[in-house]
C-alpha cells in the first residue's frame, strides 16, 4: 500500500580500511576479509536445526553460490547482534528482540544479542571489540542520517559476503525511527515489528518476493505481520546444511 511507509530494500555492506560503508542494492558484490574466528567460536556440528516446514515456492535468495545453494551464515557458529538504542522508538528494543527470536526459531541458527553499542550505521566494525567478524549492527536513524531511508522506506538491511564469497560474515540493519513510530502508532506494534522481521530476513539471506501472503514482499501487505509459508521455507533452508570449513 503506497500510503504506508513500510517499503524496504536490501543493504549492501562492505568493509574498507576497517570501516563499514553502506549502499543500497539488491545484490552483494563486495567482500569482507577472512572470518577471523578462533577454535572456541565454532562447533563441529550445527548449533540448532531448522524446523520441519511445508514445501513452498514463495521465497528467493539474496545471493547464491556457483552450485545454486544460498549464501548463508555458518550454522555451527553463533551469530552475534548488537543494538544501538540511540533514538529508538517506544518498545523498539522489544521489537528487535522478538524479531531476532522469530528468525532464530525459523532458521535454527543460534543468534545472540550482545551488550548495547554506541556504533552508528557505517561503523559496525567499531562495534566488534575483539570479535572478528563484527556482529550484526541494528541501529535507529532517519533520512537525514541515512539517505537510503528517504521516501517511504522504513528500514534497510543486508549482509556482506566472506572473502571467498561463499558465506555471510556480518551485516547491518538501519531502521527509520520516525517512520516506524508512525506505523506503530497508526497501524499497531505488530505491523512495525513486521518491518524489523523483514529486515532480519534480508540479513540471513532472503530477498524480496512479489507473492501475496509473504512478509518478504517489497511493500507491506495489510494484515501480514508474520512469516508466510514461503518465508518459512526459505528461512529453514538458510539455517540448515553443513558447517563452514575454516
Amino acid at each position: 500500500m503506497s500510503s504506508r511507509p513500510s517499503r524496504v530494500q536490501t543493504l549492501v555492506v562492505l568493509i574498507v580500511a576497517g570501516l563499514l560503508a553502506v549502499g543500497a542494492a539488491p545484490t552483494i558484490a563486495d567482500r569482507v576479509g577472512g572470518p577471523g574466528l578462533g577454535p572456541d567460536d565454532v562447533a563441529d556440528a550445527p548449533l540448532g536445526q531448522p524446523p520441519a516446514v511445508d514445501d513452498a515456492d514463495g521465497y528467493a535468495y539474496v545471493a547464491t553460490r556457483e552450485d545454486g545453494s544460498p549464501l548463508r551464515y555458518d550454522p555451527c557458529a553463533p551469530l552475534h547482534v548488537v543494538i544501538n538504542p540511540d533514538g529508538e522508538i517506544d518498545d523498539g528494543t522489544r521489537m528487535i528482540e522478538e524479531s531476532v527470536s522469530s528468525v532464530a526459531l525459523a532458521t535454527g541458527l543460534q543468534i545472540l544479542i550482545d551488550p548495547d553499542t554506541d556504533a552508528r550505521p557505517g561503523e559496525s566494525a567499531e562495534a566488534s571489540g575483539e570479535r572478528r567478524p563484527p556482529p550484526v549492527l541494528v541501529a535507529w536513524a532517519d533520512a537525514k542520517e541515512s539517505k537510503e531511508l528517504k521516501g517511504d522506506i522504513a528500514g534497510i538491511g543486508g549482509s556482506a559476503e566472506s572473502y571467498d564469497g561463499d558465506w555471510y560474515d556480518t551485516g547491518e540493519i538501519v531502521l527509520d525511527a520516525p517512520d516506524l513510530a508512525a506505523i506503530a502508532r497508526e497501524e499497531g506494534y505488530e505491523v512495525a515489528r513486521g518491518v524489523v522481521m523483514h529486515e532480519l530476513g534480508h540479513v540471513v539471506g532472503l530477498d524480496h518476493v512479489d507473492v501475496k501472503g509473504e512478509l518478504m514482499q517489497p511493500e507491506g501487505e495489510r494484515g501480514i505481520v508474520d512469516w508466510g509459508p514461503g518465508d518459512r521455507a526459505g528461512l529453514a533452508s538458510l539455517g540448515g546444511g553443513a558447517c563452514r570449513d575454516y
